[in-house]
Parts: structure tokens; C-alpha cells; sequence
């Protein structure tokens, strides 16, 4: 099975589990993640960090508060 292939599984199983809505978003931001460490233009990487504040940030706060309503102040 390839990276990828375990990735989306993974996320699915997240998904069914209702920790996220979409799984697809969450891939999305491994596979530009791994851009990142390979390109080194300034425009890319502007491009990137505009993408992580304005996509990645709100669905990472959405599963740090679906996790903390299911642990409670544990996660904390």
C-alpha cells in the first residue's frame, strides 16, 4: 500500500469518527506540506503560508475543538 493510499484511509476513518468534515482538505495539506520542504522560492512559500492561514488554521482549530469536547479539558 502506498503512502498516500494509508493516508486517505486514515482520514476517512477520522472522518467516520466525526473529528473532521472532509477529508480531502487534510490530504491536500500533507501533500503541500511536502512541496514546502522541497521548494524554496519566496513566492511559493508566500503562496503556501497564505493557503495555511486561510484554509489550514481553521480546519486545525475545528478538530483541536472536536477533540477537547470529547476529552475535555485533558487535551489541554
Amino acid at each position: 500500500m502506498s503512502y498516500l493510499t494509508n493516508l486517505r484511509d486514515y482520514f476517512k476513518q477520522v472522518k467516520i469518527n466525526n473529528l473532521i468534515e472532509d477529508e480531502t482538505i487534510w490530504i491536500e495539506m500533507i501533500e503541500t506540506r511536502n512541496q514546502l520542504v522541497h521548494e524554496y522560492s519566496s513566492e511559493f512559500s508566500r503562496e503556501i503560508f497564505e493557503k495555511i492561514e486561510n484554509d489550514y488554521v481553521e480546519i486545525l482549530e475545528e478538530l483541536y475543538k472536536n477533540r477537547k469536547e470529547r476529552l475535555g479539558n485533558d487535551l489541554v
